[in-house]
């Protein structure tokens, strides 16, 4: 019996979203990747967690703030840097690699390494000059003058491994960006352990720790690339132009998200105590495992539809992805909610305060992941401008709703600023993203029968 090619609305979209027998080998793929990438995030999770418990339990509140304080800004300032290249990288050299276009691949990276480290060189010539004055007359503590300097030079060597780790996902290289990842995280859980059974865990140990460990992720990962493909003799004029026609934008959405889970921290550290900003980290850094998750999701998706950046079921397998995370990200907030009244006997008597905090910072960040693959769907139609727009409204939320949250409720108001830019990210990128996918399916409603004709015959 031939299928119904008179099907419309719900029927229709259900039976274009519904996987076919040629898909399996993408989906088998997929899941392939996935479950390494995933194993990653729970190894790595898994460590940066015991590694959270061994500072929050001996290391005091205030000491465990300004911990914080100083890995926060390696985050901000290799976020910085990056300047949108990450992602750049990964989309280009992805489909440059899946078309076998070998010399572009080598091109684009070594093209993307210069502007790295011009920008580091940069990045820390400024931070090193900048650090004692925003200790002193931005954050009015002359005590973090040091935290500074090391989340200066910490962010680095991340900047660095961020470069590494984007070669390995852009050319489907998971076993070896799970091997750079173990080994980037496994110095500071071993050296964090040794400072906790020797009585020696301080505050100074704790950050040095910290700040060394993405640059032996650095030296490992760089032993596992081959030499040519990071070499800069490699002719990387031709590639100019498409590294800033997708940069331009992309560095702007950095720029913007660079603030963000981070700005929130800042404005605690401004406007209320070193105690607020324990709870509020202790909250947050209990939500690592959820961040993770949408790492995976965002580093297999990217590279894995780029591929894909001028097939016709790109916009199928996207409307697929979408709907997986929907119900990946019921399940999260389910298993967030039953944890929550366990956080007593996790956290101790004195962050009891953080349940609440905890929940609310679970719902923002299971809201992301279903807006992943639509974001995805930007990078392939090159439309980055929507991006940047994306990530204009979020910072504009961000702001407004920090400034006027944050020094009234403190760690609470926090986590509901954080609550408002995710909300603001869903509602942009759905009212973007909406008609990209329309035309999507005007052009293959077009399609659609002749197709089914022929599965049907």
């Amino acid at each position: 019996m031939k299928p119904d090619i008179r099907a419309r609305g719900p029927a229709l979209w259900w039976r274009r979203l519904r996987p076919r027998d040629d898909e399996a080998s993408v989906w088998a793929r997929l899941a392939a990747g996935s479950g390494l990438l995933l194993s990653t995030s729970g190894l790595t999770g898994g460590m940066n967690f015991v590694s959270f418990l061994l500072t929050v339990h001996y290391l005091a509140t205030d000491a465990f703030g300004v911990l914080t304080f100083s890995v926060t800004t390696i985050q901000l300032i290799s976020a910085l840097m990056a300047v949108g290249l990450n992602e750049t990288l990964i989309s280009l050299v992805a489909r440059a690699d899946g078309a076998s276009r070998k010399q572009e691949v080598a091109a684009l990276i070594g093209a993307s390494l210069r502007v790295r480290l011009t920008i580091i060189m940069v990045g820390f010539g400024v931070g090193m000059l900048a650090a004692k004055p925003a200790a002193i007359h931005l954050f009015h503590k002359p005590e973090l003058v040091l935290p500074l300097f090391l989340g200066v030079i910490g962010a680095c060597g991340a900047s660095l491994f961020q470069f590494t780790q984007a070669v390995f996902l852009a050319m489907r290289e998971y076993r070896r960006y799970f091997a750079a990842s173990v080994l980037r995280f496994l110095p500071i859980l071993i050296g964090l352990a040794l400072l906790a059974a020797s009585g020696r865990m301080a505050l100074l140990p704790a950050m040095l720790i910290n700040v060394l460990a993405p640059f032996i992720g650095v030296a490992v990962s760089l032993w596992f690339i081959p030499f040519p493909l990071i070499s800069l003799r490699h002719r990387v004029m031709p590639v100019w132009p498409r590294l800033w026609r997708m940069s331009r934008w992309l560095f702007l959405m950095n720029l913007c998200s660079m603030f963000f889970s981070r700005l929130e921290v800042y404005l605690l550290t401004a406007f209320s105590s070193v105690t607020q900003l324990g709870i509020f980290s202790a909250a947050f850094d209990l939500c690592g495992g959820f961040m993770l998750i949408e790492a995976a999701a965002r580093n297999i998706t990217l590279p894995e539809l780029s591929r894909r950046a001028h097939s016709d079921d790109l916009g199928r397998l996207v409307g697929q992805c979408t709907l997986v995370l929907v119900g990946v990200s019921a399940c999260l907030w389910l298993g967030g909610a039953l944890v929550r009244p366990f956080l007593g006997a996790i956290l101790g008597a004195r962050y009891s305060h953080a349940a609440p905090i905890f929940l609310i910072l679970v719902t923002a960040r299971v809201a992301v992941l279903p807006i992943i693959p639509l974001t995805t769907l930007f990078f392939a139609a090159e439309r980055t401008r929507s991006l940047a727009l994306i990530g204009l409204i979020q910072l504009a939320v961000l702001v407004v709703a920090g400034w006027v949250l944050i020094p009234a409720y403190g760690a609470v108001g926090a986590a509901w600023t954080q609550l408002l830019v995710t909300i603001a990210a869903v509602i942009s990128c759905v009212a973007l993203a909406v008609p990209m996918m329309v035309n999507w399916s005007a052009q293959t409603e077009q399609e659609e029968p002749k197709r089914l004709a022929e599965v049907g015959s």
